[in-house]
């Protein structure tokens, strides 16, 4: 029987990443994160944009958002996805709320969306390692 090889870096696609909606404490602590694997990232303001990036592109494995949208309401988007992309691949959808917006988004957690807090976590207590530049 062969032996398989080892994956490596080249042997393994980008993950493509959409970032939509403005920037916040939450998504400016997770992207340089990100940024440490093999992602693309395509950074997009507006919901309607972010729809027809993810018609456009083969796949997209992440739409990270930080909400509220300038251009529409969350429900919508989420249609909009629904609409677009294959059922059988459809990307993983990553919400980033405040706690005053929480209830736009709160009937479709474990339903595909899942939800973090627009706000940055109590920093490390001293001597601590911090958090990834």
């Amino acid at each position: 029987m062969p032996r398989m090889k080892a994956a490596t870096a080249v042997d393994i696609p980008e993950q493509q990443v959409v970032v939509a909606g403005r920037a916040g404490d939450a998504l400016d602590m997770l992207l340089p994160i990100l940024r440490k694997h093999s992602v693309r990232f395509h950074r997009i303001t507006e919901g309607a944009a972010v729809i027809q990036a993810i018609v456009e592109m083969p796949l997209v494995d992440l739409v990270l958002i930080t909400y509220p949208l300038p251009d529409m309401k969350f429900r919508d988007f989420m249609a909009a996805i629904k609409e677009a992309v294959p059922p059988v691949w459809p990307p993983q959808v990553v919400v980033i709320v405040t706690k005053e917006d929480a209830k736009d988004v709160a009937g479709f957690v474990n339903r595909g969306v899942q939800v973090l807090p627009n706000a940055a976590p109590c920093p490390p207590p001293p001597g601590s390692l911090p958090y990834p530049p």
